[in-house]
């Protein structure tokens, strides 16, 4: 029976003869699907084994490995083991089944390209799907997360047992005489996949003795429907949005006139820049639709944001705060910026008659002559900080003092920068704002005062170890 729905899956799917990796856990299923595939070996295809060990269960997980390892070695074919910790932060982020199910297939995708490999099997049945649809309508407002699992992927995964159910697979050990082993966490209800097939699948089948077959139809429905979404989808993206893999660029005159296409492309790129979030309603993404046009910058999910940059529209991570920073500087010293932001050089006191040119190479520098008019030509009490709040500045050429965020957003200095220049001050008062204006009170006026100049030589250079904490922030 196994064996023949696994025939009608690879003939509807036109899967021809090759070298099938079954992916094995030593359960029910998996022991199952490894039984019934192995008549295919005399049909031409060739059938190998991968385990992952992700030691959750110590004794427990060694035991299954060194039951699959057996139960390869019995039916001759070749197995592949590799041991999957996971990710703290993934766990803490995701949860511990969803970091090993990330985990399980990035390695299974290993092992096939190294086996060359045509496919990885899994051997999901069709409970699976149905508490899959379960826990998606629980636990998301995606409706396309409801196609549930998919019987073929694009990642080269195939599932050719979701027509069978969980009973045909214990059938079929029963039959044989085998054991499988029981992984515990199966029945541990602290995880929602155990709560619903031990408590909600069996409340639920008092109200409809065959709600498995309704969710799964639930399930083939959706994908029916998601596929034609996705496809709109993919056709409306191609001529609106410039997909890189950290953000994408959106032009608002080539989105679709169709809200509802509008805010399905909206919420496809939110899954795909973030697809551990879940905080995007519809309501949420009618509403940003609707500020498109006059939209400056909006939080989308905890890590994306999407504002206007000129005629296009960015999504991408949420920059974090730059860290603030003060470092101490005198004339003739060299200092490096924080994270990544280059050298700066001040040099001087000197006449102008005394100058001597300086080495800066690079053809990017930022450059700038300035002289101190007030205070002892001796004295430089130089300091490169990040901006504060309440900073004011006197622009050259400008009778008064401007707030300094004020100044930097007329000068269109992009958001995300100006949190990070490095201002040049000497007691406390703005000489300097690299690439951008030097200061009236600092300009070069007279001749017979000492001149200094600052430069910023831009490198690539992460942050050095003298870049210390602003202690006044």
């Amino acid at each position: 029976m196994l064996t023949t729905a696994v025939r009608a899956f690879l003939a509807r799917n036109q899967i021809g003869p090759c070298h099938l990796l079954l992916a094995a856990s030593g359960g029910v299923d998996s022991t199952a699907a490894l039984l019934a595939m192995l008549p295919l070996i005399q049909e031409g295809f060739r059938l190998s084994v991968a385990h992952i060990n992700h030691g959750l269960r110590g004794d427990a997980s060694a035991s299954d490995e060194s039951f699959v390892r057996l139960l390869c070695e019995e039916q001759g074919l070749p197995i592949h083991v590799r041991q999957g910790e996971l990710a703290p932060n993934r766990v803490k982020a995701v949860g511990v089944e969803a970091a090993a199910r990330e985990r399980r297939y990035t390695l299974l995708e290993e092992i096939r390209q190294q086996t060359g490999a045509q496919w990885v099997v899994t051997a999901h049945q069709r409970n699976d799907q149905a508490e899959t649809v379960l826990m998606r309508l629980l636990t998301t407002n995606a409706p396309a997360s409801l196609r549930g699992i998919r019987p073929i992927t694009s990642q080269a995964v195939i599932r050719p047992f979701l027509d069978v159910d969980r009973e045909q697979m214990e059938r079929l050990l029963r039959e044989r005489g085998m054991q499988a082993r029981s992984d515990g966490m199966n029945e541990d209800r602290r995880y929602l996949r155990s709560r619903i097939r031990h408590e909600l699948l069996p409340l639920l089948e008092t109200y409809n003795e065959r709600v498995v077959e309704h969710l799964v139809s639930v399930a083939e429905s959706n994908a029916l429907v998601g596929d034609l979404v996705e496809k709109l989808v993919e056709e409306a993206s191609a001529a609106a949005v410039q997909r890189h893999h950290d953000h994408c660029l959106i032009d608002p005159q080539r989105l679709p006139q169709s809200v509802e296409l509008r805010t399905a492309l909206l919420l496809a790129e939110i899954r795909r820049l973030d697809p551990d979030s879940r905080e995007v309603s519809a309501s949420d993404l009618r509403r940003i639709d609707r500020e498109l046009p006059t939209l400056k910058r909006v939080s989308l999910t905890r890590h994306l944001e999407i504002l206007r940059k000129g005629d296009q529209l960015v999504i991408r991570r949420r920059l974090r705060p730059p860290q603030p920073f003060a470092l101490a500087i005198e004339g003739g010293q060299s200092v490096n910026l924080p994270f990544g932001g280059g050298d700066f050089l001040l040099s001087g006191p000197f006449l102008i008659s005394d100058r001597q040119p300086q080495t800066l190479t690079d053809e990017a520098r930022t450059r700038q002559m300035f002289q101190i008019a007030n205070g002892p030509s001796g004295s430089s009490k130089f300091l490169i900080r990040s901006p504060r709040a309440g900073d004011r500045f006197q622009p050259l050429g400008m009778l008064h003092e401007k707030k300094l965020s004020e100044f930097l957003i007329n000068r269109k200095i992009p958001f995300d920068r100006r949190g990070s220049l490095p201002l040049l001050l000497w007691n406390d008062r703005i000489v300097w704002i690299p690439g951008v204006e030097v200061s009236e009170d600092f300009r070069v006026r007279d001749p017979g005062l000492p001149l200094f100049e600052a430069a910023v030589r831009p490198n690539d250079a992460h942050a050095r170890s003298d870049i210390q904490p602003d202690p006044d922030r």
